[in-house]
């Protein structure tokens, strides 16, 4: 939206003018959610830049240890080259640019959960926990509700504690491909589909 209102130019930014600075800048918008999904996992965003970029873009940011922080970078010399031209004002340029600044804190945000797992002194203090009390759970309750209970209470306990350890290590890593993960592929391709509607693109993506 900024950049269609705020950069001067003789008519809106359109998806099938590729040279317009415009329309390169949100395309590498784009590749930067597809870069940093796969950054996350462990996969490789080759297909996605070569699909969204330049032949030569594409091959330099793929050939960068961080892809997507290539690409922000990228972003942000095509904005001073904008400055430096007149075709936006400083002010205007700074808060853009402030936007830029928050697609890296959000990217980094996201690198320091997938790489900082939980401590193990943590983890095996909550597994070690667990185990104790399950164990001498039933010399407590036996006196109280009888031998034949006691069984049946001491699973249905038992089960909850070691679901919700389950349920921790999980959570761990939020962004794997299990169903229950993060669904990086949907949110990416709805920011694909948003931005490449709003430059009136011909195709869009399922």
């Amino acid at each position: 939206r900024q950049l269609q209102s705020l950069v001067r130019a003789e008519a809106p930014a359109r998806d099938a003018e590729r040279d317009d600075p415009r329309v390169q800048f949100l395309r590498r918008t784009i590749a930067f959610a597809h870069a940093l999904r796969h950054q996350l996992r462990g996969g490789d965003p080759t297909p996605e830049l070569q699909r969204l970029l330049g032949p030569e873009e594409a091959r330099a940011a793929a050939a960068s240890p961080l892809p997507h922080d290539w690409l922000l970078r990228r972003n942000g010399l095509v904005l001073g080259e904008c400055l430096r031209a007149g075709r936006v004002d400083a002010p205007l340029a700074a808060e853009i640019d402030a936007h830029l600044s928050g697609l890296a804190a959000a990217a980094a945000g996201c690198e320091r959960i997938q790489s900082l797992p939980i401590p193990f002194a943590y983890t095996l203090l909550l597994h070690r926990t667990a185990y104790l009390y399950c164990f001498l759970l039933p010399f407590g309750l036996v006196d109280l509700i009888g031998p034949v209970v006691t069984p049946f209470v001491v699973a249905i306990v038992a089960y909850t504690f070691f679901v919700l350890d389950a349920v921790g290590d999980e959570i761990e890593d939020p962004f794997g491909e299990k169903p229950h993960h993060l669904p990086l592929e949907a949110i990416c391709t709805t920011i694909e589909i948003n931005v490449l509607e709003a430059l009136g693109a011909a195709e869009l993506p399922i």
